[in-house]
């Protein structure tokens, strides 16, 4: 992606080059900026470039700059605001297949899949890798050998990250947001199935009643109503139920009937 030009709001731009038309120097303005640069950064956007990188830059657009359209620049910043926004957002798109990926990385790694080069396949689920060392991950995954544990509950990964993500979790935090809602989650996966929701997207269904869910463990726990195995016995009754969460809703009405007879 290019270098994206910084863009410098209204109330800072007017300061910095006042006295224009009395014909000031241009070194004072370049001087004005190495000043300026710094405190006031946050009015910068920044693409690819760093603080040094971003002083040549202005510089340059004052050597190129005609002096009597500096008002023009003025006027039209949140113009280019929106525009710099809108160049950040660009997506490199697959030509084969129309994915999109948000850099040109990813993109280059994508296209291995329909070129066949230096792809890594599974041998026992066929699934496709263009990483080795997420291939090789992906191979422990099915020899069940779990080296990473976690020391708040012992729970074990395959994989280093899987067991970093875990920790969210127990640490509250939750870096990822649906942009719908505002409802945030600790990894990108439960987002995913979240979203689903909005979309209205169903693609898990039952094979006897044909039903439609979002997420996989929703189907899961609807096939248990079908194949007759009742496995939750309640201790007060003994009535048995094919899912534990039914059975916790059931044992709420014995508690609510002990609690009226005391």
């Amino acid at each position: 992606m290019a270098n994206i030009v910084p863009i410098i709001r209204n109330t800072e731009i007017k300061p910095l080059f006042k006295n224009i038309e009395n014909n000031i120097n241009k070194t004072t303005i370049m001087e004005d900026i190495d000043r300026n640069e710094i405190k006031n950064k946050e009015s910068f956007h920044f693409g690819p470039l760093n603080t040094k990188g971003l002083t040549l830059d202005m510089k340059s657009h004052v050597i190129s700059t005609n002096f009597n359209q500096l008002d023009i620049l003025t006027e039209n910043t949140n113009i280019q605001t929106n525009s710099c926004y809108k160049h950040v957002k660009e997506m490199h798109k697959c030509r084969n297949c129309s994915k999109q990926y948000k850099n040109k990385k990813s993109l280059t790694l994508h296209m291995k899949l329909h070129t066949l080069q230096n792809i890594f396949t599974c041998k026992i689920c066929t699934k496709v890798f263009t990483i080795k060392r997420k291939y090789e991950i992906h191979i422990l995954s099915h020899s069940g050998v779990k080296l990473y544990s976690c020391k708040t509950c012992e729970r074990k990964f395959t994989a280093k990250h899987s067991l970093e993500t875990h920790m969210h979790i127990h640490s509250g935090y939750k870096p990822v947001q649906c942009e719908i809602c505002g409802m945030r989650f600790s990894k990108k996966s439960s987002l995913h199935r979240h979203s689903l929701i909005h979309s209205g997207v169903k693609p898990y269904n039952c094979k006897t009643c044909n039903k439609s869910f979002t997420q996989k463990i929703q189907l899961s726990n609807h096939e248990k109503t079908h194949n007759g195995i009742r496995p939750y016995v309640c201790a007060s009754c003994g009535k048995s139920f094919c899912r534990k969460d039914v059975l916790n809703v059931h044992s709420r009405v014995h508690y609510n009937e002990l609690r009226k007879v005391k």
